[in-house]
């Protein structure tokens, strides 16, 4: 197994990388590694019948959460998000002061026991100019644990619609695919206390934010975090009950929630 985790390692590191850079990937193999047995061993232990609070202690001690609280969307919910764009790096860390900020709508078109469907579109607004003015929207597709199955560009100069990869790779079909617009995959997430109470944001993307009078998230709000395969950190603070999240950090940038309502 160790070997296996450094060839997983191995894969992930340039050949010009450091060797604290290695450490993390290795840390970050494992950590991938130990997690995805913990599901299995979830898995066998549904199919014996367990249940209940064995079943909650057995993914408490793996560190998982085992039904995290998703929002109960309805058709037509409708909320604003300023969303701040950066180069994807391959370090551990990510500089997001470079880059681009921008405003989407995001609206709830259905939402049943399959999944829910959202649709974002690139706005104006706080002084932000369109992410694309040729993107009419962007169709998302959930399953029930929000994880992302299909995701669909309506470009304005083109007739069909565009489905592109839901795993973020890029294939230029807009500039909309560089901003972090998914929602966080909780259900692979580990549920943290100690996430910054005081997020900082890059400064263009500040300045919109105070002109839509954003006031940061409830001190006492649950913390979603894990890392990628390179060992970049993802963080989102999500109060239950909202529609996204307050603040969230990945490798692609931040996004905060700034309005929510229906339509």
């Amino acid at each position: 197994m160790k070997k296996a985790l450094i060839s997983i390692a191995a894969l992930l590191i340039p050949l010009a990388a450091t060797a604290d850079y290695y450490n993390t990937a290795l840390d970050a193999a494992q950590q991938f590694v130990a997690k995805q047995k913990s599901k299995e061993l979830l898995k066998k232990m549904r199919v014996n019948g367990a249940q209940g609070e064995a079943l909650s202690t057995a993914a408490m001690s793996f560190g998982l959460v085992l039904s995290p609280t998703a929002p109960n969307y309805k058709v037509g919910d409708q909320w604003n998000v300023i969303s701040h764009e950066t180069l994807m790096m391959t370090s551990a860390e990510v500089t997001h002061e470079s880059g681009k900020s921008a405003l989407f709508n995001y609206e709830v078109l259905s939402s049943d026991s399959t999944g829910v469907r959202i649709r974002v579109t690139p706005e104006t607004g706080y002084g932000l100019l369109s992410a694309d003015p040729n993107v009419r929207y962007v169709d998302m597709y959930y399953s029930t644990d929000l994880k992302l199955i299909k995701k669909i560009y309506k470009i304005r100069s083109y007739a069909d619609e565009i489905q592109v990869s839901p795993d973020n790779l890029k294939v230029g079909v807009s500039p909309m695919e560089g901003y972090p617009l998914e929602l966080p995959q909780i259900s692979d997430s580990d549920k943290d206390t100690t996430c910054d109470v005081t997020p900082q944001l890059p400064a263009k993307m500040k300045q919109a934010a105070d002109q839509a009078h954003y006031t940061g998230y409830p001190v006492i709000a649950p913390c979603w975090q894990n890392y990628d395969l390179f060992g970049r950190h993802v963080q989102s603070i999500w109060p239950i009950g909202q529609v996204f999240p307050s603040y969230m950090k990945s490798t692609q940038g931040i996004s905060i929630l700034i309005s929510q309502g229906v339509h």
